[in-house]
């Protein structure tokens, strides 16, 4: 998971190359990091402009040495841009990041609690109900990035695919921010190797989620 702590990708990457002795490793991350509590929301979930300068930067240079390719998520992300420029992709055929909003998709524990999605625990909010009777299971806490105006104005849709459906106000709007530049950093990544070019800017009917202002107070 990509934090503040570690936003430079190739140095990551170089540091457990090195530790490893394997200068071929790849890598997998599940992405940037989401917030889904109070707690990450003060800490590791919010990112400083620099935190995202540096993040989009090391990704882009990533994709110039190869660095951000040896993380097999980038890659699978950037080639699944590539096709859906390919295919035309309109948002209407777009699922879900997750995968939770296909009915043919289920969450299910061992003991046949159904829960929200795969990354959850079968407590409290998250327990939608029980294998045994699939007629009462509901997943009522989720939003479909089609309802959501952000998502329906985003430039990198194609590639965030709306991020986590159970997140809402704050939560989200951090989340949907983090999203927002990692996602944009693979898009110029991709756009530089295609093209040879520099994305500098994107303009239009951009809508984002408001965001709280944080201010960080250093103890001493």
């Amino acid at each position: 998971m990509l934090t503040p702590a570690n936003a430079n990708i190739r140095v990551t990457r170089q540091w457990l190359a090195n530790k490893l002795d394997d200068e071929e490793l790849m890598l997998e991350v599940e992405g940037v990091v989401s917030i889904y509590d109070d707690q990450t929301l003060a800490a590791s979930g919010y990112w400083a402009k620099e935190d995202y300068e540096l993040l989009h930067q090391s990704i882009v240079d990533g994709f110039s040495d190869g660095q951000a390719l040896m993380f097999r998520s980038v890659s699978s992300k950037a080639m699944d841009f590539i096709q859906s420029l390919k295919n035309q992709r309109p948002s209407s055929a777009l699922g879900q990041k997750c995968g939770m909003d296909d009915p043919h998709q289920l969450a299910v524990d061992l003991k046949g609690n159904v829960m929200t999605c795969q990354n959850t625990g079968a407590k409290g909010k998250h327990k939608i109900g029980h294998v045994s009777a699939m007629k009462d299971v509901r997943l009522t806490t989720a939003t479909h990035w089609s309802h959501r105006e952000s998502c329906r104005h985003c430039p990198v849709l194609q590639l965030c695919k709306g991020s986590c459906m159970f997140l809402n106000d704050d939560l989200f709007a951090q989340s949907c921010e983090n999203e927002y530049h990692y996602n944009m950093a693979i898009l110029a990544g991709v756009l530089q190797s295609v093209t040879g070019l520099c994305l500098k800017s994107v303009t239009g009917d951009i809508r984002r989620p408001k965001l709280k202002r944080v201010i960080r107070v250093a103890a001493v």
